[in-house]
């Protein structure tokens, strides 16, 4: 999966054309909680009609269609994988959220099985993975 850099340092996205026609894109952006030395990495998956509006300031609007189905999930479930291993930081989170009840509540249900935790990060419930790498034994 080909990751490329953000508008910031540690800002990471990748992207798919569906058999539908849509591009579906997975964008993780770093944040630094200040009660956690551990940085963590927001999910935003969007599926659009036309791949320029991938390039939207706000991905959070109504040219988000989210209408990609199972192919679309599973390029996101494939995305976060490939992130967990690729990145190089010792110590991260990646964090998941739903823009509503329902998507929090499908999140909670199958990101279990992936070693995901319901916690309450920044004021916010979101499904949370810590990864905590051990140093190379030489």
């Amino acid at each position: 999966m080909l990751w490329e850099r953000g508008t910031g340092s540690d800002d990471w996205f990748t992207r798919k054309k569906l058999t539908n026609g849509k591009t579906a894109m997975v964008a993780m952006w770093r944040f630094d909680d200040i009660s956690s030395a551990m940085p963590y990495f927001y999910v935003a998956l969007a599926i659009v009609k036309k791949r320029k509006h991938t390039y939207s300031s706000d991905i959070f609007d109504n040219r988000i269609t989210g209408d990609g189905g199972l192919e679309g999930l599973l390029f996101a479930k494939q995305a976060l994988i490939d992130f967990e291993e690729r990145f190089t930081l010792r110590q991260f989170a990646i964090a998941v959220a739903g823009s509503d009840g329902r998507r929090q509540r499908a999140y909670e249900r199958y990101l279990t099985r992936l070693g995901y935790r319901k916690e309450r990060v920044d004021g916010q419930l979101v499904m949370v993975k810590r990864i905590n790498r051990k140093e190379a034994q030489a």
